[in-house]
């Protein structure tokens, strides 16, 4: 198993987060329109997460 820690420097990144964030916002809004069980936390926070595998597909996103 490899770990790999990075230190962000969150001067820099404030426009870039914010627009994250919009997205985050947007991707709660259209699967809760559609009716997907959606379960949500403060956005840049940080947050525990438990998954269950129970499908063919597992999608990693690395921003």
């Amino acid at each position: 198993m490899q770990i790999f820690l990075a230190k962000i420097d969150l001067r820099f990144q404030l426009p870039h987060l914010r627009k994250l964030a919009n997205v985050y916002e947007y991707c709660i809004y259209t699967f809760c329109a559609k009716g997907v069980s959606v379960q949500t936390g403060v956005f840049g926070a940080n947050m525990e997460v438990n998954l269950l595998n129970d499908g063919p597909v597992t999608i990693s996103v690395e921003i």
